[in-house]
């Protein structure tokens, strides 16, 4: 599981410049802005879940993982358990040549000047099948508490009822 994420410098250089190259280069950064922050308050349990990845993957460099923002843009990272460093984005052709130029690459923390960021320890929230559901009671059968009176009730939830105070 991610508990820390590592930016490196020329990877948030990139994604500042993205923007300023057009509108698809700014949609691949808004959408890597996206998958970082999902990553970051943990919202998924596996790199499937923080974004789209491409549908080869990448062999050249191991645990490397490669998303696909669109539009021929991409976000290489490299996992290493408990760490996941953010290392090149841009056009296919640039992180495929980044890929190429970092054959082998096995990052360390305290090998580069990176960026890290602790991810929440936010409990994901599994959904539960079906059959494990309690089932509560209808809405017409919910007995409110004898301590709320149902003017209070109308005076809080006036825009619900169409009632002014």
């Amino acid at each position: 599981m991610i508990q820390f994420v590592h930016r490196d410098p020329k990877f948030d250089k990139r994604l500042e410049s993205l923007p300023k190259e057009g509108k698809k280069a700014a949609n691949a950064a808004r959408k890597a802005r996206e998958i970082i922050a999902r990553i970051v308050h943990r919202r998924g349990l596996s790199p499937e879940q923080f974004g789209g990845l491409t549908h080869y993957g990448e062999a050249r460099i191991a645990n490397c993982l490669k998303y696909d923002l669109g539009a021929g843009y991409r976000m290489v990272c490299i996992s290493s358990e408990p760490h996941l460093f953010l290392m090149a984005i841009g056009t296919h052709d640039e992180c495929h040549r980044w890929i190429e130029n970092n054959r082998g690459l096995e990052p360390a923390p305290d090998l580069f000047r990176v960026e890290s960021l602790a991810v929440k320890n936010r409990p994901v929230k599994r959904p539960a099948a079906a059959s494990k559901r309690t089932p509560g009671p209808p809405e017409g059968d919910f007995i409110l508490g004898e301590s709320i009176a149902q003017r209070d009730l109308r005076r809080i939830f006036c825009g619900l009822t169409g009632e002014g105070q």
